[in-house]
């Protein structure tokens, strides 16, 4: 349960983030950083993922 309302609180906070930089705008350079840090981590996430489960298949 913990898990899945901390999921929710990260999902409104990743839309906020998105709504700044698409029209508000407020602090502009740091919400692009932050977006990039949180596609890079996703991407590099993911991408362990798939190797593990590559491995597995092995």
């Amino acid at each position: 349960m913990n898990k899945r309302i901390f999921a929710w609180i990260l999902l409104a906070g990743f839309v906020l983030l998105v709504v700044n930089i698409a029209f508000l705008q407020f602090y502009l350079t740091p919400s692009v950083l932050v977006y990039v840090f949180i596609a890079l981590i996703y991407v590099f996430v993911f991408n362990m993922g798939k190797r593990k489960n590559n491995d597995k298949e092995e």
